[in-house]
């Protein structure tokens, strides 16, 4: 009976040291990068641009990502004079984000770069003139994310100043709604 007793209690031990061993050794996080896909009105892109975002340690909602995304618009018009006029913007804005905060609401701060092609027709009884360059924009990012601690809904609004040939602007924001996943 003596030896029934010893190798229960043997057994129990054993169970519990394994038992605490592997809840020790398996991560309390998922072991995936949080990510999100979402549409910025304004902000880093010409008029509307579809970015995808990641954070670049697995498991947590905050700290270092990396942000890219396009975004492109075409205006056509005609003036008075019968002078059309066809411009087509491509963006592909890029940033370094930092999140601070662990939850569902975070300070976004960032930095980045937004080439643009712009492509321009302008079509008058004199011809055609075309005009097309390539710039690059750097921006700033501040503001407030909301996103769900698992898959669902995230939005932001962001304060944008940009840096370019022409100085700094200041009066730029952003609005985006998309959808955050592991």
């Amino acid at each position: 009976m003596k030896k029934v007793y010893t190798f229960l209690l043997a057994s129990s031990a054993c169970l519990f040291v394994c038992k605490v061993s592997f809840a020790q050794t398996t991560p309390s996080t998922p072991d995936r990068l949080n990510k999100a896909i979402y549409v910025e009105a304004l902000g880093n892109g010409p008029l509307v641009s579809l970015n995808y975002d990641t954070r670049l340690k697995k498991g947590i909602q905050g700290g270092l990502g990396l942000r890219a995304g396009v975004g492109t618009i075409n205006v056509e018009g005609t003036d008075s004079n019968g002078t059309s006029d066809n411009i087509n913007i491509i963006s592909v804005p890029v940033a370094l984000n930092f999140l601070v905060g662990q939850k569902r609401s975070a300070f976004e701060a960032g930095v980045g770069v937004t080439p643009v092609y712009l492509a321009n027709e302008l079509v008058n009884d004199n011809g055609i003139y075309t005009n097309e360059g390539l710039s690059v924009v750097g921006f700033l990012n501040a503001g407030y994310r909301f996103h769900s601690i698992r898959n669902g809904v995230m939005f932001r609004i962001t304060w944008t100043p940009a840096i370019s040939s022409e100085g700094f602007t200041a009066a730029y924001g952003g609005f985006s709604l998309g959808m955050n996943f592991k």
